[in-house]
């Protein structure tokens, strides 16, 4: 009898938890254990067990973020915790979400500041512009048209002179003055001469320069990795530059040695996580390793977005799939095939005007024999056979 009651209990718990949930116009997903709902145009949040622990009320909202929550209310915005308790008034004409350094910016009479967690404004509403959140304790930041740096107390570290600045990376920011780029540190001293006539962040120790419409790179010191001759550069990737020279691609180390030869129709950056880079040479296309090395060999008429490690691929007049490694999963015999959907691990291919799929290790596992189909979307595909349409699941079995 016991075992009942309790199995009873579970049921009416999850139906009043379904029926809690079902009341909403809108849930969000969780963050920081609470998710913003939604009813009849005004929002409040629920924990996890579906319980509203912050009414519905406000007029926009926004998910958790160190512990706050950015909400509107009658056409302004504030800062409340995890108890609904505001910790701002809502005063504010706009506001960003709390970041890292446990600051948000806040916008007061046109002008920026920032507030603590207890919501006390420890940067002064005064600046023109700012940055969205601060990186190495450091921000740019705008104050009658001219920009400089403070911290995330307040202290300028630079004068407010420059015409233009960004966030620091690799303890290193960029700065413009009179049409010239150069960098800082964090203390605000310029490390490397305002003689350039462009300049990107530094990534992995070295930064874009550009200089009388060419392009090249320098190290932490200022000095030149390369001559200032190309085209087209971007910035590093597992230890590789693409650089453009005379209408060709190739790549450069941080030594800013050609070590992949600048002979390519077209390049991409390198994949970090794969240090991998898909090329094009005498209209075939293929990939190369950071050395250089095809490892999917460039002969191919064409090779799609990889997906799950796949991507499918033309040769000739044939389309078939390969793994991101060079291997061909399937023979290259079908005469059409489309991208593997992510999340279904299905791929529609056609063969002799009928269709079917193939799995991610390239196996039939739906045969191919229907006279029409649509990709698989949340487990079902339309198909059609012998002038009947219906759904299949992902096991080729009719569902409804």
């Amino acid at each position: 009898m016991k075992t009942i009651i309790f199995i009873l209990s579970i049921i009416c718990a999850g139906s009043l938890l379904a029926q809690t949930t079902k009341k909403y116009d809108d849930v969000e997903a969780y963050t920081e254990d609470l998710a913003k709902v939604k009813l009849n145009g005004k929002y409040g949040y629920i924990n996890r067990a579906k319980t509203e622990v912050i009414p519905v009320r406000f007029d926009d909202a926004e998910n958790f973020s160190e512990s706050r929550a950015k909400v509107k209310l009658n056409g302004k915005w504030g800062f409340i915790d995890k108890s609904g308790k505001e910790i701002t008034a809502m005063k504010y004409e706009d506001a960003w979400s709390f970041g890292d350094s446990r600051r948000a910016g806040v916008k007061l009479n046109g002008k920026w500041g920032f507030i603590d967690e207890a919501g006390n404004e420890i940067i002064p509403c005064k600046y023109d512009k700012t940055l969205f959140h601060f990186n190495a304790n450091r921000m740019a930041a705008e104050l009658n048209k001219k920009w400089g740096f403070i911290d995330s107390d307040g202290n300028e570290i630079t004068p407010f002179k420059y015409d233009d600045a960004k966030s620091f990376s690799e303890n290193f920011a960029m700065v413009k003055l009179n049409g010239k780029c150069g960098f800082i540190d964090e203390s605000g001293t310029e490390i490397i001469s305002l003689k350039y006539d462009d300049a990107h962040s530094f990534s992995e120790d070295c930064a874009m320069v550009k200089l009388n419409g060419k392009y090249g790179f320098i190290d932490k010191t200022g000095k030149e990795i390369t001559a200032i001759k190309y085209d087209v550069v971007e910035d590093f990737c597992a230890s590789r530059a693409l650089v453009k020279l005379n209408e060709k691609y190739g790549f450069i180390d941080k030594n800013g040695e050609e070590v992949i030869p600048v002979k390519y129709d077209r390049a991409k950056t390198f994949f970090k996580s794969m240090e991998t880079s898909f090329v094009t040479l005498n209209g075939k296309q293929g990939s190369i390793n950071i050395n250089g090395n095809e490892v999917i060999p460039v002969k191919y008429d064409y090779i799609g977005g990889f997906v799950l490690s796949r991507a499918r691929v033309k040769l000739g007049d044939k389309w078939g799939f390969m793994h991101e490694n060079g291997k061909e999963i399937t023979p290259l015999k079908y005469d059409e095939a489309w991208d593997l959907t992510f999340d279904e691990e299905r791929a529609k291919v056609k063969l002799n005007d009928k269709y079917g799929f193939v799995n991610a290790n390239g196996k039939e596992v739906i045969p191919i024999k229907f006279d029409d189909a649509e990709d698989f979307n949340y487990g079902r595909a339309k198909v059609s056979l012998n002038g009947r349409k219906f759904y299949i699941n992902r096991r080729g079995k009719e569902v409804k």
